[in-house]
């Protein structure tokens, strides 16, 4: 397998990113009650080619920067808010991002993934990186749910090799819930609530 182009110059790019973090849009982050922002590695999305490391944790270093910067304008608004980076292991250049979330969203980014385990350590090469030290990580399981009209002949062998359930809903419809990877969920120790308003 080939090795994707312009490495070199995405390092470069995110590099710059990590010392000018984004600012969140505060009027449409109110607006809308969430916003988020993913990692921005296209390049890696359709290659089976594994991402090298010093890809992933300059692109780490850029949701820190983000993360923090979001979290200083998100204490100045004197709301209760939601905010966390999520790292997946399988899904890196996809879906790992940083989420932040007021109202309804708060509760629902909380219940977002099962199984979590803060007794694993977040692995040493992007616990190293400068900031995360600072945020409590933990381990959680990311799921997909499946409904069976979608496979009309029988669910892959795939999904049953993975940890997986049926879940039937309030209205009787049924699901198959299969565990697709692992996110590492940082937070900070003490999160912003109402009760911390001056």
């Amino acid at each position: 397998m080939k090795k994707p182009r312009g490495t070199n110059r995405l390092l470069r790019s995110l590099e710059k990113q990590s010392t000018s973090a984004e600012l969140l849009d505060i009027t449409e982050f109110l607006r809308r009650q969430y916003d988020y922002r993913k990692l921005g590695l296209g390049i890696w999305h359709t290659t089976a080619t594994t991402i090298p490391l010093a890809v992933r944790q300059q692109a780490i270093r850029v949701l820190l920067a983000t993360f923090f910067q979001w979290n200083q304008q998100l204490i100045a608004q004197q709301e209760e808010f939601y905010l966390a980076i999520w790292l997946f292991e399988r899904e890196f250049a996809h879906s790992s991002q940083v989420v932040a979330g007021i109202g309804e969203k708060i509760k629902a980014y909380h219940q977002l993934f099962t199984n979590c385990d803060s007794t694993l350590s977040l692995p040493a090469k992007y616990q190293q990186l400068s900031g995360a030290d600072q945020l409590d990580w933990v381990a959680c399981h990311s799921n997909e749910w499946y409904k069976p009209e979608d496979f009309i002949n029988g669910w892959p062998a795939w999904m049953l090799r993975r940890p997986h359930h049926l879940y039937t809903d309030d209205t009787g419809r049924e699901f198959l819930i299969v565990q697709t990877d692992r996110v590492w969920v940082g937070t900070l120790p003490i999160c912003f609530t109402l009760a911390d308003r001056p």
